[in-house]
């Protein structure tokens, strides 16, 4: 991974300390005992690391200072799990808008775990209502099922002027798991961090577009600053056909490259936002993050390749500002609940941490891809077979 992201993405862009930083963290990041390492780091660097950044504005200040006052009503975020970025982005949500009500898409349908979940929220957070939906990203047909479910949910609210979804945050994904095929017969990571989201997005516009917060709904796409190994070319975006996504797209020298598979996945995330926001024009605003170097358990399908005592990995994290999760998440909550008018409407990529910054993506091609990914999930929509 090492050898095939760090070339492109030096010559992608001049920022080289962020582009080593995340090739490094996630080049050797391959084993449970590799992440422990990172999460010990990420806690004993944690002092130094806030008081480097109090020389800057923090996450939650700039929060503060560019709240959306609007009321959020509803939301959803994907990948929702304890530990994870998603699950601190609802807490955040909570923090802000305590009576809101948060669509928990969730894989897991295991019921103690599901009322776990519950449990803590509502001990957090009293007023509020966390509802869990079952978010199978790997079957496009299943996540036009729990769009319909939310929808239903939130049509039951017997005040019409809450008839409406004013958030959606698409943070779940996986990242460089082995060689497998979605239920629709996409390469995996293609199909579950992109394609899944692209029809629960698909599903769930409507609901967005008739929110009443400033420039309509807003949706986020978690991304990765590893979208930038995929700029030259715009390869994944640039393809017109989607069967091509079924494994073809993502071999080197004749073999499947998990790593390539997660670039592009990533590159989508980010060209979907962009081109979505152009194609609603207002209706709905759209914007993918970088949530930064973060351990979590995204790197749970690496292969246990290096120890937690391998001196490579040591020397690869030495330097970088490992976040643990709720560090993790604050750009996803920047995005998600700054005014409108804080947000860079092109919709390009955030990848700024206490100081914010954009990488800017080609609209058309970015538009089209949406397009082209929106038409491609409608194809599975229940009631297009009917």
């Amino acid at each position: 991974m090492v050898a095939f992201v760090l070339p492109v993405l030096t010559n992608a862009v001049s920022q080289t300390h962020r582009l080593y930083s995340f090739s490094f963290c996630h080049g050797f990041c391959r084993s449970d005992g590799a992440m422990k390492y990172l999460q010990k780091k990420s806690r004993s660097r944690r002092c130094s690391y806030q008081h480097h950044r109090s020389e800057r504005k923090t996450q939650i200040e700039m929060v503060n200072e560019s709240m959306d006052t609007n009321t959020i009503h509803s939301a959803v975020v994907t990948g929702a799990s304890p530990g994870s970025i998603g699950f601190e982005v609802v807490r955040g949500i909570l923090r802000s808008f305590p009576q809101a009500t948060v669509y928990l898409g969730l894989r897991s349908e295991d019921g103690n775990m599901n009322q776990s979940i519950l449990d803590t929220l509502l001990e957090q957070f009293p007023h509020s209502t966390p509802v869990i939906v079952s978010l199978p990203l790997h079957d496009i047909e299943k996540v036009f099922h729990a769009a319909n479910t939310i929808e239903n949910h939130i049509r039951q609210n017997t005040d019409p002027q809450f008839h409406a979804l004013d958030l959606l945050v698409n943070c779940a994904g996986v990242m460089a798991c082995e060689e497998a095929k979605t239920v629709q017969g996409y390469e995996y990571q293609f199909g579950v961090n992109h394609l899944g989201h692209a029809a629960l997005t698909e599903g769930l516009l409507p609901l967005l577009r008739m929110s009443k917060r400033p420039g309509q709904g807003r949706i986020v796409c978690v991304s990765s600053i590893a979208a930038l190994g995929g700029f030259p070319g715009y390869e994944i975006l640039r393809n017109k056909n989607f069967e091509a996504y079924t494994g073809s797209s993502f071999l080197s020298f004749g073999k499947y490259d998990r790593w390539k598979a997660y670039v592009d996945s990533k590159l989508a995330n980010a060209g979907f936002a962009k081109g979505l926001n152009e194609l609603e024009n207002g209706n709905v605003t759209a914007v993918s993050v970088h949530p930064g170097i973060v351990a979590s358990r995204l790197q749970r399908h690496l292969a246990p390749s290096l120890s937690q005592d391998s001196a490579q990995l040591k020397r690869a994290v030495k330097y970088l500002p490992i976040k643990n999760v709720e560090e993790g998440a604050r750009n996803s909550i920047q995005a998600a609940l700054c005014a409108t008018t804080s947000l860079d409407r092109r919709g390009d990529l955030y990848i700024g941490d206490s100081t914010p910054s954009w990488f800017s993506l080609d609209s058309r091609i970015c538009r089209d891809f949406a397009r082209r990914s929106l038409t491609e999930v409608r194809k599975f929509k229940p009631q297009s077979r009917s």
